[in-house]
């Protein structure tokens, strides 16, 4: 138990060691969070928006995977590697949302077998199903286009997490106010003309 108000509070406290979100464990990621769904929240409209954000950042911690000891410098290998774990932290996250709000989304396995619902929703899905940007799927190229597409998807990404801090459901704010914290991009306001 958490020494919290709220569950919500844990998910959002870059202090604490009660949960996992962008750490080590692999415990349910949202352990002791209610994620029963407010009045008005569509669960199947909430699933598919959770899952396009996590497979969002689930591709880019794979492309910024890539990278793993094929960087210029080791400073850059561990900034990426560091950004992708970040991103990685967000996509369970989000993956398990998808999964509590709408149960259906999540592929049952051939031997049906029992596994945390945010690999199956990463590793049993097919190539169609998954709901994310075309940018984070292109190929790597060489280091450059690789910081670009970062810089883009983060600014993007940035921008999106600022808004969803205010969502009706507190699992997605709790989320996203994490997840803009710890952005590598974060900035207090957004450029004028945002």
């Amino acid at each position: 138990m958490t020494s919290h108000d709220s569950a919500y509070e844990g998910l959002v406290d870059a202090d604490s060691h009660d949960q996992w979100a962008f750490g080590t464990s692999f415990d349910d990621p949202l352990a002791g969070v209610d994620t029963t769904l407010a009045p008005g929240i569509d669960g199947t409209d909430l699933a598919r928006y959770c899952l396009m954000l996590g497979d969002d950042a689930l591709i880019t911690a794979q492309r910024l995977a890539q990278w793993s000891t094929r960087a210029p410098e080791l400073e850059e290998e561990v900034a990426l590697a560091n950004i992708g774990l970040d991103y990685l932290g967000q996509a369970r996250l989000l993956l398990a949302r998808a999964a509590a709000a709408d149960s259906t989304v999540v592929p049952a396995l051939p031997d049906g077998s029992p596994i945390p619902a945010e690999d199956a929703l990463a590793f049993f899905r097919g190539e169609p199903e998954f709901r994310n940007v075309r940018l984070v799927e292109l190929d790597n190229g060489d280091f450059a286009c690789t910081i670009v597409r970062l810089l883009v998807f983060s600014t993007h990404r940035l921008a999106q997490l600022h808004h969803l801090r205010s969502s009706r459901d507190p699992v997605l704010a709790a989320v996203a106010s994490r997840a803009s914290t710890r952005s590598p991009t974060t900035v207090t306001t957004p450029p004028a003309g945002w």
